[in-house]
């Protein structure tokens, strides 16, 4: 990815954002294979266990808009460290829940600092990187969260859930550590008049509001799948949960080398739309193979998951990178707090959303159901990216 970039102080800001990114990623998806260890544990419902991201997220939504307003107005060097330190404390209390209601003490924590730290990286985007190039550099920064979700599933979860806790914890002090050592060799501004302007454009703007209704519905869809399925293919298709957590993570992980290429072919187009309905389209495509393949025999229904997961992971690929820059166009990098405070909102509120609504339809109805569910969330989410306006 930093292949594509030729300067050295914008490879150094894209690992910066990247790796804050990751932090986040990791922290927030460290649970889901795990799921079924921590229900024992604690003797709760699968729809109790889905609290685990959901009060991960509602500080998110909550916070993301303030947290787009403090980045504009005190500047980046103070939002990010102190974003990253909140989310370490949040990840010890979780490793050292003694029941429940602690665990989910500290995932509330932990999300309240990651509202903070998820606008500051992506205003450091906005601040680095000119209008024409946007489209790559934010696909860099999210590849930090299909990176972080292919440790997570294929890596941490190995070492149980409290393991991966503490292992989250090293890897944001590690986050902290990065932020402080390249942060001075990039120079990032405050904005010089405070979050009142920012929020009377942005708030304002009709696009920002748009593009927002589309990360919610492009959310809901991804997180309530990688959420669900890896336990939802072992009981439905028969498949052993490191594979079918193996399969889900490629929705992700697949953005890692195909997000840059959306991005700069984004950029060099300089056309936003076409990418983003483009890609909720492939992803419907996928959702509506994947319950069918997987009733297949399994070396078949494995091969089958594979290339579905890996064509709806373009279209993944092709959606964040062209719809976060809509944003940072509309109201300008100095004011992009606000706008992507608006954005990320809507984003988290998605993600909260979807593994509820999924995790109900599953435990009322049955699998297949579960599926298309998936399904029917992204069709709302075509709809919604056709009523952009953007190029």
């Amino acid at each position: 990815m930093l292949a594509l970039v030729r300067s050295g102080r914008d490879r150094r800001a894209l690992f910066v954002v990247f790796y804050l990114y990751f932090v986040f990623g990791l922290a927030f998806q460290l649970y889901p294979p795990l799921f079924d260890s921590i229900r024992d544990e604690f003797e709760v419902s699968q729809g109790a266990v889905s609290t685990l991201m959901t009060l991960f997220l509602v500080p998110m939504v909550i916070l993301a808009i303030p947290g787009g307003l403090v980045a504009d107005r005190l500047g980046i060097h103070r939002v990010a460290p102190t974003s990253l330190v909140v989310v370490m404390m949040g990840l010890l209390i979780s490793a050292a829940a003694p029941s429940f209601s602690v665990l989910l003490l500290g995932r509330v924590l932990a999300g309240f600092g990651s509202a903070f730290l998820v606008v500051a990286a992506m205003k450091i985007v906005a601040l680095s990187f000119p209008r024409e190039r946007l489209g790559l550099a934010l696909s860099v920064f999210a590849a930090g969260l299909p990176a972080a979700t292919g440790v997570a599933f294929n890596g941490l979860s190995l070492l149980g859930w409290r393991g991966a806790t503490v292992a989250g914890v090293a890897v944001a002090a590690s986050g902290l550590f990065v932020f402080q050592l390249l942060a001075k060799e990039v120079r990032w501004v405050p904005m010089m008049d405070g979050p009142r302007l920012a929020s009377t454009l942005a708030f304002r703007n009709g696009e920002v509001w748009r593009v927002a209704v589309v990360a919610f519905w492009g959310y809901m869809a991804i997180v309530s799948f990688t959420t669900w399925v890896p336990t939802t293919l072992v009981d439905y298709a028969g498949i052993a949960l490191w594979l079918a957590t193996l399969l889900a993570s490629i929705l992700l992980l697949i953005d890692i080398p195909l997000g840059p290429v959306w991005g700069r072919v984004s950029d060099r187009l300089g056309r936003r739309k076409p990418f983003v309905v483009g890609g909720f389209v492939v992803y419907l495509a996928g959702s509506l193979v994947v319950p069918y393949v997987a009733l297949l025999p399994l070396t078949v229904a494995t091969l089958g998951l594979l290339i579905a997961i890996t064509f709806m992971g373009t279209g993944c690929a092709a959606f964040f990178p062209t719809a976060s820059t809509i944003p940072a166009q509309s109201v300008g990098p100095e004011l992009a707090g606000a706008a992507f405070g608006i954005f990320v909102t809507a984003q988290f509120l998605g993600m909260a959303v979807g593994p509820v609504v999924v995790g109900h339809v599953l435990d009322t109805t049955s699998a297949y159901l579960g599926f298309l569910a998936i399904s029917l969330i992204t069709g709302v989410g075509v709809v919604s990216a056709m009523a952009l306006r953007s190029r």
